[in-house]
């Protein structure tokens, strides 16, 4: 590792230190070295889905071709290959606007998934829907949206036919998994990764050791759990 990134990581820790506390900068720290791990939120769609009301007015709809430049300027960061590589495999995005401009957007993969974070594949059943990279812009933050917004979407994907929603969450994420909740998903398994070297053993556990549910199997890890793969990126 070379003295440049170690100091920018010492800077990075230091500040989520600030902000987070210690517990949050160990993982972080691992996470730059040899450990990294998410928590997979899961829910089933056969009960009722409550409502939850944002506080701005809002409408929500799937992310047209015609209107990619205008999601490219909502995320700036975003690589304007990643995101027609979503498209093309298949993976939707809803946005939700207030009076006009995109305030909030969230990603939805089926049958199969890329996480970027721990550079792997997972597999969805054919009822199974992945929902990922959630943002809403700063300004509108905490009003409600992303929950309003997740609820929407759970009642467009039952109405469609599927029965699970899966979305993954760093565990340290509070303020993530506050608003997961409200929209009813809750904690179901630990997916990650070893690092040695250039080399990743990955794993995928129940939360709480073991289980029966009938979901265990409708998410899987693409590669074998317990192999050794080289890292690669996507």
């Amino acid at each position: 590792m070379s003295t440049l990134k170690l100091l920018l990581i010492l800077k990075r820790a230091c500040k989520v230190f600030w902000e987070e506390g210690g517990k949050s900068v160990w993982f972080k720290m691992l996470g730059e070295t040899v450990y990294r791990r998410l928590l997979i939120m899961a829910r089933h769609l056969d009960g009722d889905i409550t409502e939850i009301p944002a506080r701005v007015p809002l409408t929500m709809e799937l992310l047209k071709t015609t209107e990619i430049d205008e999601y490219l300027a909502f995320r700036n960061e975003t690589d304007t290959a990643e995101l027609y590589r979503r498209l093309n495999e298949g993976n939707c995005c809803f946005v939700a606007r207030s009076e006009g401009p995109i305030v909030h957007a969230v990603w939805a993969a089926r049958r199969r998934a890329w996480i970027d974070y721990l550079s792997c594949e997972i597999q969805l059943g054919p009822d199974a829907i992945y929902i990922y990279d959630s943002f809403t812009s700063p300004g509108f933050r905490g009003k409600n949206i992303a929950p309003f917004h997740a609820n929407k979407i759970l009642q467009y994907f039952r109405d469609a036919g599927y029965r699970h929603i899966f979305v993954a969450v760093l565990p340290e994420n509070k303020a993530g998994l506050n608003a997961l909740e409200k929209a009813g998903p809750r904690p179901f398994k630990i997916i990650g990764y070893v690092r040695i070297f250039f080399w990743r053993r990955y794993f995928l556990r129940v939360v709480g050791g073991c289980s029966n549910s009938p979901m265990d199997t409708v998410l899987q890890l693409a590669s074998k759990k317990g192999d050794w793969t080289t890292c690669r990126a996507k």
